[in-house]
This record gives C-alpha cells, sequence and structure tokens, in this order.
C-alpha cells in the first residue's frame, strides 16, 4: 500500500514537473539611463534568487527618434542617460511581460508561443526652427502582442539561446508636452516588430542577450511642420541571475 503510495506521488510530481517545463513566463523592465538600470537590475535581482529562477529580464536600451519629412527645420533629443534628474532617470521605461507555452522534447531544438503585455513610457525633447529652446514630450503607450520563440540547445544543457520574433500593437493612452495635453486622436496606433535573442540556462553567460524593436508607422497622424518621428528601439539584456549574487 505505501508503496503504491509513493509511486502515486512521484507520478503527480513527475506530472507538474512536465506541465511546468511547458509553461514559458517571462518578465522584462528595459530602461535608458544607467542609474535606473542598475537600480532595476539589483531589485529584480533577488527576485530571481527567490524565485530560483530567470523569472527577469533586465535591458538597457537606446532610442533612435527617426525624424521623417523636414527634418532640417524639426529637431528632436534623448534625454541624458546619464544624468539625475527625475525626466532623466525615467525617460525611456518599459516594464511587461510574457506568458504562453513552449515545447520540451530531447533533441536541439524547441520551439513555443506567447503573448506579450507591455507598459511603455517616452520622454524626449524637440524643437522647431522657429522656437527658442526645446519643448519635453511625454509619450505613455500600452503594447499588447505576442510571437514565436525557438529554443536552442539540449534540454539537459545548462546554456540555451533563446531566440523570439513577434508583432506588438502600439495603443497611445496619454501625451503631454510642455504646452500641455495632447489629445491621443492626433497620434496613430501602429504595429512593432519584435525581435530578441539571449542565452538561458544555468551557465557562465546566462542573462546576456540583444533586442530590437522595430515600427511600422509614424507616431503622428498630421503635424504643422510636416515632419514625423519613428521610434526605433535597441536594447542590451543583462540580467543579474541567481547564482551571480
Amino acid at each position: 500500500m505505501k508503496r503504491t503510495i509513493l509511486i502515486g506521488m512521484l507520478s503527480v510530481t513527475m506530472l507538474a514537473q512536465t506541465k511546468a517545463q511547458h509553461f514559458y513566463y517571462k518578465l522584462d523592465v528595459g530602461t535608458s539611463n544607467i542609474y535606473s538600470f542598475a537600480i532595476f537590475n539589483i531589485a529584480t535581482a533577488w527576485l530571481n534568487k527567490l524565485t530560483n529562477t530567470m523569472l527577469f529580464d533586465n535591458a538597457y536600451t537606446y532610442t533612435h527618434l527617426n525624424t521623417t519629412g523636414q527634418a532640417d527645420r524639426y529637431k528632436t533629443r534623448n534625454y541624458d542617460v546619464t544624468g539625475i534628474t527625475a525626466r532623466d532617470i525615467f525617460a525611456d521605461i518599459t516594464t511587461g511581460g510574457k506568458l504562453g507555452y513552449q515545447t520540451f522534447r530531447p533533441g536541439a531544438f524547441n520551439w513555443g508561443l506567447f503573448g506579450s503585455a507591455h507598459y511603455r513610457i517616452n520622454q524626449f525633447k524637440n524643437t522647431y526652427e522657429q522656437l527658442d529652446g526645446y519643448l519635453h514630450n511625454n509619450l505613455k503607450r500600452l503594447q499588447l502582442g505576442g510571437g514565436l520563440l525557438l529554443n536552442i540547445g539540449r534540454i539537459t544543457s545548462a546554456t540555451h539561446v533563446i531566440v523570439e520574433a513577434g508583432l506588438r500593437y502600439d495603443i497611445p493612452i496619454k501625451y503631454n508636452t510642455s504646452t500641455g495635453t495632447v489629445p491621443t486622436g492626433n497620434l496613430r496606433k501602429g504595429l512593432t516588430s519584435h525581435y530578441a535573442i539571449r542565452i538561458n540556462g544555468r551557465g557562465a553567460l546566462q542573462g546576456l542577450g540583444l533586442y530590437a524593436d522595430v515600427p511600422h508607422y509614424k507616431l503622428f497622424k498630421e503635424t504643422n511642420t510636416a515632419a514625423n518621428i519613428r521610434t526605433y528601439t535597441f536594447g542590451f539584456i543583462y540580467t543579474i541571475t541567481p547564482w551571480k549574487i
């Protein structure tokens, strides 16, 4: 009887572990300021240690404000990446998560599907030919989407390389400038392609990676200057993991 109960308990445990291995989840934080990057990394390191897993990804990001149209008359500028003011520290922050399913088979390749939800704050400065100085811009967006992932590496190996490719639908929530609040109806909704590659597992290089967000739309519907903006974002992923603490 005891032997039967023990076998049953082991079977249930193995089944639960198998289901957990098919469960793909990830929380991530990206920021363009070196101080907020360090603070977020230290904070999430303890959560990684507490859960003993790669729960969080952290990224140091750079957003290229690509001006189209009358670029010679319309200028944009990012905030100081080493600045210590509130606007510098929180100038460009993206936080959210992914949730999905992944295969767990012997062999060098596994695949998965995931949905994602992110909240982004993007602050920058702009000026026109007739203005003296720069105006402050604070854009908040909700990003909903999903994608595919490819897990490269045997399930028994200490290190895995994960490649992600997906789409996010960007929805403007609020847009403030130095002159007041701009109606979100003046802003476009649109798709952004998301690509990422990172190292997971228990190896010495775990937590390293790169990602890129490529927009397929312009930010504004209409502008008085006939200029417009596309926000390309590139990130270097580095996450403190339990073995590093």
